[in-house]
């Protein structure tokens, strides 16, 4: 019977909780089938009409053969494929002039104006900002400098936090001895006494957190000049690019009015002016790609910058000028031995180790001592007070913190080879900014000194060459056709050696911004004379493992593996066994050798004991 209670008991919990579920269930599906039943993007009425599926072209006829025109006939689903024939009248020779260019203005109308180019306004006092000038407002307005400000406060304040002692607790206790008798009371206090100098394990932990703070403010502000640099580079390369490309065009106009006028002389024939209209729109999409590229090259800088909203500026800055070289091996050592990443990766381990030691000594009980003022007011009396300690300690008998122990060791040996993650990082990056900004020099180099200047030369003969054709001397062979397919060739092959020339010249600026970005170079046009600068640097012996591996196939000179596992390497430094100055004074690039047994059972007897391990 009480079983078959239990079982109805249940049921009724569960159908209630069904009807408790069954509002929130019913207002959900109300809400997604009312907002189903909304219509989301309405199509407009232009676009409910199906499109004209375009004539299948019919099979040929062995009999009747179609003709050349036929066959090529532009298929009817290729945009643009509607517009009408160019033809002339039988009698097109023989019209008076302005009805021959009333003619060739309806059939060859001017290419689209597309408008002016943008005007940026004046800069600060009407002068043009400078690089210098740029990451200046991006240092002061932007949100990723001041939250790494803020982060370094925090750490500041957990530094403070682990520096600061126990507080003592304070009591007051009445017992009561019988009935009959009087209480016993009074006030106490009581202080936990911290061993093994784990406040200060704690306090040096988290100095090495605001180290890294600060590094991290460093990085940010790197990071954010790079990004304000390339923008401006961008900006520049972008400008260059638009008045490239309005040059060209206006060029690529007059050749496509050079070609209608010879029509209408009867030079070249009634394709070639159409063709060359196509070339000139064309230039026209170039350059309208390369203004939108200036004006949202602009937008990208002022976002950086944190000024999101300021119009674009008259920007001071010479992009045809060219960085010398510097030294690969002085630059790459620089990298490796300075990088902000390098050294707060060596502060991830000298934290690593001090928790770890901090986790081996928590199994050392602290002890609780509490001094205690009784009034007895028992009977018989008469009343006295009576003085009491007491000392509290914890038996690590269960937990020793074997397993925070095992973390640690764990925790040291990812930090161990965190500066090698670093360093391959790092040199992957700087290799590859170096070969783009070296590559990029020497391309353009050869654009500036060679390829262009012999292009625009061969245009300019081409020219020449040309308007003898035009006016017709007898010395020159072959007719004028092949001269202008001569010169739409030329025109052509300078248009896309520009483009070329253009895009290389973007990507070298880009690799400039790079290199110095990796570098962490505060001066980029001083960037080389810094390096050529610093002293010659061992980069073999700074590429070499910063961690013990064991299993390694690379022997060193005496025959022995990468680096030695001396016995005891899990003892603290120097600087954690001196507890009055946890912190060192010097971040060494060489890390110490390490020694964790993970297999090894974990034992904090010598920690009891108040050794090391």
């Amino acid at each position: 019977m009480a079983a078959r209670h239990l079982i109805v008991i249940v049921g009724a919990g569960i159908v209630s909780l069904a009807g408790c579920l069954a509002p929130v269930q019913r207002d959900v599906d109300s809400l997604v089938c009312k907002r189903s039943l909304q219509e989301m993007d309405p199509p407009s009425p232009e676009f409910l009409v199906p499109a004209k599926v375009p004539n299948q072209r019919p099979p040929i006829d062995p009999k009747k053969p179609p003709k050349l025109d036929e066959r090529l006939e532009i298929p009817e689903g290729v945009t643009g494929s509607s517009a009408p024939k160019l033809l002339l009248p039988a009698n097109w020779k023989t019209l008076p002039d302005n009805e021959k260019q009333a003619l060739l203005n309806k059939l060859f109308k001017s290419q689209m104006d597309v408008g002016p180019d943008p005007r940026p306004v004046k800069g600060p006092g009407g002068n043009r900002l400078t690089l210098a000038d740029l990451q200046k407002l991006a240092r002061e307005h932007s949100p990723l400098l001041r939250q790494a400000a803020s982060d370094i406060k925090g750490a500041e304040g957990a530094v403070i936090q682990a520096a600061v002692y126990n507080n003592p607790t304070l009591s007051y206790s009445t017992t009561p001895i019988s009935y009959t008798s009087g209480n016993i009371v009074g006030p106490g206090i009581t202080q936990t006494i911290v061993t093994m100098g784990k406040r200060k394990l704690a306090e040096a932990a988290a100095k090495k957190d605001l180290e890294n703070a600060q590094l991290a403010y460093r990085r940010a502000e790197t990071d954010l000049m790079a990004q304000v640099r390339s923008n401006y580079f961008a900006v520049l390369v972008s400008e260059e690019g638009m008045r490239a490309n309005r040059g060209l065009a206006d060029l690529t106009d007059e050749i496509y009015k050079v070609f209608v006028q010879q029509l209408k002389g009867g030079i070249v024939a009634l394709y070639e002016p159409a063709q060359i209209g196509v070339l000139a729109g064309q230039a026209r999409i170039a350059y309208i790609i390369s203004r939108n590229s200036y004006l949202e090259s602009w937008k990208l800088l002022a976002t950086s910058m944190g000024l999101t909203m300021m119009p674009a500026t008259e920007l001071g800055g010479n992009i045809a000028q060219e960085l010398p070289r510097f030294d690969f091996e002085k630059s790459l050592a620089h990298v490796l031995d300075k990088h902000t990443d390098v050294i707060t990766a060596l502060n991830g381990v000298d934290k690593a180790r001090f928790l770890l030691r901090l986790a081996e000594v928590t199994g050392v009980p602290d002890f609780t001592l509490g001094a205690f003022v009784y009034n007895d007011n028992s009977s018989p009396g008469p009343p006295k007070f009576v003085p009491s300690l007491v000392a509290t300690v914890p038996v690590p008998i269960f937990d020793r913190n074997q397993g925070n122990i095992r973390s640690a060791q764990a925790a040291l040996m990812r930090a161990v080879e965190e500066p090698h993650r670093v360093q391959n990082a790092l040199s992957n990056t700087f290799v590859d900014a170096y070969r783009r900004l070296e590559e990029n020099r020497k391309i353009l180099q050869l654009y500036r000194r060679q390829l262009l200047p012999q292009q625009v030369q061969a245009f300019r003969a081409t020219v020449i060459r040309h308007n003898l054709v035009g006016n017709n001397d007898p010395g020159l062979a072959g007719g004028a056709t092949a001269y202008m397919g001569d010169l739409i060739t030329a025109e052509q092959s300078l248009v896309n050696l520009v483009g070329n020339y253009l895009t290389t010249l973007g990507a070298y600026w880009q690799a400039v911004s790079d290199t110095a970005s990796v570098l962490q170079i505060d001066d980029v046009y001083k960037m080389a004379t810094k390096m050529d600068e610093l002293p010659d640097a061992d980069l073999l012996d700074l590429l070499k493992l910063p961690c013990c591996h064991p299993c390694s196939s690379l022997q060193a000179p005496g025959g022995s593996p990468d680096c030695e596992l001396p016995q005891g390497s899990l003892q603290p430094p120097t600087a954690i066994r001196d507890l009055d100055n946890p912190v060192p004074a010097v971040v060494s690039p060489y890390l110490p050798p390490v020694r964790v047994e993970l297999l090894a059972p974990v034992d904090n007897g010598d920690a009891l004991k108040g050794g090391t391990r």
